[in-house]
């Protein structure tokens, strides 16, 4: 199986891109604003700089955006201009710059209007606002992130510089910040009851991947299972639970029962993969199953390994009918084993061939019996029993007390996945 973690990348959110819009038409009227107003004392700036400023302003009001600039720069030409005059020239100027679309004049002139800290609180904020969406359009991403970190850290709650931040941290391949951004973005939702947003978990996952942090992708990627539930999100995540170190051989049929009852047995080998392996452990009528599914769904018996194919599907029948024949001795053997295990597989033994109540009742009698070489195998294969014949409830129970490093608790993990996932 193939891992997805490649594809899930992360898009721009849909706020950002047009969030510099909306504040260019606010800070365009505010400048507008304080000539046709008059807001300005007529003794605050010089006629010859005011009425620059005044014509910009009408101009600007028209639409005539370019016009008002080149009547601003007439403004600020004029010498031995007072701070108050070269500040009130940059506040005009970097409006309608963006109102222009003019994003890096906007971002220049913007910056000296902050800097010079003369504004009311309220219109300083947004014009920090501002620059964080200003220079996430000119693709200066850290600087995005330093002006709308700085928003954030002066009073301002819009979500979508919120969700601004993380981007930018992201884009400015900064994903330690925009990781720590991401998930407290989605323990914030999860805490008030709400889902975390798909493309913000794929970015957070996006960002674990480049930081190598496998604990924090798992969880990412737990996440995004319990939440959306999609074949790809548990393809990755049975993937890694297949390949991680130290997964134990003789858990893989059970890990193979979980794939299969969720439509990922679709390719000849982990047909034949999984038949040989209910033959080694001992459930030739699982294995008989597997390889009557493969034959008529036309994934056997057609291609060039045809002929291996009906061998083995010969193997598969012998098995089963030695074990029928064999049915009274075995479980005679298995009662007299001290260990509950034999009793276990052959419940699951007939669990897997429709007899649901006499192979739930051995494999009780066999979990009571305990002695077990793997207790967690035995939860686990309990609680397998269980699920395929619906009932969860013990099933849960079980698969909770399943522990140990050798993936018994990692296919449990897997169930109970399942089972968060269907409760929902």
């Amino acid at each position: 199986m193939t891992s997805t973690s490649s594809r899930l990348l992360p898009f721009p959110h849909p706020a950002t891109a047009a969030l510099p819009a909306r504040l260019r038409q606010t800070l365009l009227l505010a400048a507008v604003c304080l000539f046709s107003a008059g807001a300005l004392a007529e003794d605050s700036l010089r006629p010859e700089i005011g009425k620059h400023l005044q014509q910009a302003a009408d101009l600007a009001q028209k639409g005539k955006t370019k016009e008002a600039l080149a009547q601003i720069g007439e403004a600020d030409a004029v010498s031995g201009k007072t701070a108050f005059e070269s500040f009130t020239i940059e506040r005009m100027r970097g409006s309608v710059a963006a109102a222009a679309g003019d994003n890096a004049t906007a971002a220049k002139s913007f910056e000296a209007v902050v800097g010079a800290n003369k504004l009311p609180a309220a219109e300083q904020l947004k014009t920090i606002e501002a620059l964080g969406g200003i220079y996430y359009r000119l693709k200066d991403y850290a600087k995005s992130a330093t002006w709308v970190a700085r928003y954030t850290k002066e009073g301002g709650n819009d979500p979508a510089m919120k969700a601004l931040l993380a981007q930018d941290y992201y884009l400015a391949g900064d994903y330690a910040a925009a990781a720590r951004e991401l998930q407290a973005e989605a323990a914030a939702a999860e805490s008030a009851g709400k889902v975390p947003s798909e493309d913000r978990l794929q970015m957070l996952l996006a960002c674990q991947k480049a930081l190598k942090d496998s604990s924090g992708y798992v969880h990412t990627m737990e996440q995004l299972v319990r939440h959306y539930s999609k074949k790809e999100y548990w393809s990755d995540f049975v993937h890694r639970v297949e390949t991680r170190a130290g997964f134990a051989d003789r858990l893989q049929i059970d890990l193979y029962r979980f794939k299969a009852a969720h439509g990922f047995i679709s390719q000849e080998t982990q047909v034949m993969e999984m038949a040989q392996l209910a033959l080694q452990a001992g459930f030739p009528t699982l294995g008989k199953k597997v390889m009557d599914q493969g034959f008529s769904s036309g994934l056997l018996g057609k291609g060039s390994q045809a002929d291996r194919e009906k061998r083995l599907a010969k193997l598969v029948d012998e098995r089963l009918a030695a074990a029928q024949t064999d049915a009274a001795r075995n479980l005679a053997e298995a009662r007299d084993n001290r260990d509950g295990t034999p009793l276990i597989n052959l419940g699951m033994q007939l669990a897997d061939a429709g007899d649901a109540k006499q192979g739930i009742a051995l494999a009780e009698e066999g979990y009571k019996k305990g002695n077990f070489r793997h207790p967690d195998d035995a939860r686990l294969r309990l609680a397998e029993i269980y699920i395929d014949q619906k009932q969860d409830g013990k099933a849960v129970a079980l698969l909770k007390g399943v522990g140990g490093n050798d993936g018994a608790a990692d296919v449990a993990h897997l169930w109970l996945l399942q089972a968060h996932t269907a409760g929902n």
